[in-house]
């Protein structure tokens, strides 16, 4: 794995490419699939994706004013040779890493935060160097001094995270994924559908209810053009689309939020996160919207609300789950994205966060819960099975349902018992494209 990486790198800067970050690229969705993504992953090189050729390209022009220096707010060697620095600098700038005149790592900051990744070699511990910063209409920063370490103090989890271009991260456990290595074949996509058809028909003989799955890409699926460079992804059928025939195949109602969130990908509010693995609630609401679209066929009083409704707002608060999971602060790094204040009551009585300004999904709405609505006449009976996806939306689906009821996070037990118990109407699937394999089970 050493000598691969190592030729890749020697590739990189034979050719020239002026900003090389290198990844270990493996991680987990579920420990029975981590150790094909980790065996595979190879590292790779990330820059901004409006890195200029050289740093002369900075130096030149005649500008009215200076940018101001970034500020560095946490550095750490997450790994062995993979440094990180976050930090603030003036909104609109992009950032550079620069030695011996050579950019060595640049990132575009994101409503005035910037992250990134570099490379250190142990022939060249301490790795010194200096962070600029310049905006399109201002002359570049002073330089602030950097020292990298080789050694990392902390033997983390920080392979399960790749540093993508101009302040994304995405989890390395969706390599194989993203590089469709992980697709069935005929014989394991045949014995999926005939599980899901006994299924859909069981729930419609017996219980008159219908089945719906909700299918989330991979943030890497709608922005691929920040991932790492780990290598050109195959032009073949993915599992997400796999996935999605085959239920539709069984007789399930197929919610595909993958065209759906194409069309959405340059909205003025982010559908996924930049620093944490999850989509915005702003996101989910277009989920939400073709979920009761789709129920009030049967049950009128369940129609979607209007967005008007959701009180959409970009907030800045602290960094993701992916930030922590470098091992980094989350006190250190603010991130800008979208969140929901709804202006009707909904029967959720649970916070989503663990706090106002946090960006980490709170432990309450992980566990099962069961939400009756007083506003619930003429409207459905839910239970829906779930990954991490489903608490951006839990509340907007528990105020359109009479009883909603959420099973355990990653609990996709097909329990007929308690589907009978709960006199069911729907049974609704959240999922994103790294649990699917759990919906076969």
């Amino acid at each position: 794995m050493k000598n691969r990486m190592m030729q890749k790198t020697l590739l990189i800067l034979l050719a020239a490419i002026t900003a090389s970050f290198i990844f270990t690229a493996c991680g987990q969705s579920d420990v029975s699939e981590s150790a094909s993504a980790a065996s595979s992953a190879p590292q790779s090189g990330n820059t901004s994706s409006a890195a200029p050729a050289s740093f002369h390209d900075l130096t030149g022009g005649s500008y009215d004013a200076k940018t101001e220096p970034p500020v560095i707010t946490e550095y750490r060697t997450v790994d062995d040779g993979r440094a990180v620095y976050a930090g603030t600098c003036e909104e609109g700038a992009t950032v550079y890493a620069v030695k011996d005149e050579k950019i060595i790592a640049a990132s575009r900051s994101h409503y005035g935060s910037f992250l990134f990744e570099i490379a250190v070699h142990e022939n060249e511990n301490p790795l010194e160097f200096s962070i600029y910063a310049k905006r399109d209409d201002k002359a570049l920063s002073d330089p602030v001094p950097a020292q990298a370490a080789y050694y990392t103090d902390y033997k983390g989890i920080s392979d399960w995270v790749w540093v993508g271009k101009d302040f994304h991260l995405f989890f390395s456990a969706t390599y194989d994924n993203y590089m469709r290595k992980d697709t069935l074949n005929s014989r394991q996509y045949e014995r999926a559908k005939s599980t899901i058809s006994e299924r859909v028909q069981w729930l419609n003989n017996n219980l008159g209810a219908k089945t719906i799955y909700i299918l989330v890409p991979n943030p890497n699926e709608i922005y691929g053009e920040y991932m790492p460079d780990i290598g050109k992804q195959p032009d073949k059928e993915s599992l997400h689309d796999q996935t999605a025939r085959l239920l539709s195949e069984a007789g399930a109602v197929v919610i595909d939020m993958k065209p759906i969130l194409e069309q959405h990908k340059n909205d003025a509010f982010e559908i996924y996160h930049r620093t944490d693995s999850h989509w915005t609630e702003y996101a989910a609401y277009f989920a939400y919207q073709e979920l009761f679209n789709y129920i009030a066929k049967d049950f009128p009083a369940s129609a979607p609300r209007p967005i008007e409704d959701f009180g959409f707002s970009n907030e800045r608060r602290q960094a993701g789950d992916l930030y922590t999971d470098l091992s980094m602060h989350v006190e250190n790094l603010y991130e800008t994205s979208v969140y929901s204040r709804l202006k009707f009551p909904t029967p959720v009585d649970i916070p989503k966060y663990k706090s106002d300004i946090s960006t980490l999904i709170a432990d309450e709405p992980t566990q099962e819960r069961t939400f009756e609505n007083p506003d619930g006449a003429g409207k459905p009976n839910v239970i829906i099975l779930r990954d991490s996806y489903s608490i951006m939306m839990f509340d907007y689906i528990a105020e359109r349902c009479a009883e909603t009821t959420l099973r355990a996070m990653w609990d996709f037990t097909f329990d007929r018992e308690l589907f009978k118990r709960k006199n069911v109407d729907y049974v609704i699937y959240i999922v994103c494209d790294m649990n699917l394999k759990n919906l076969y089970k």
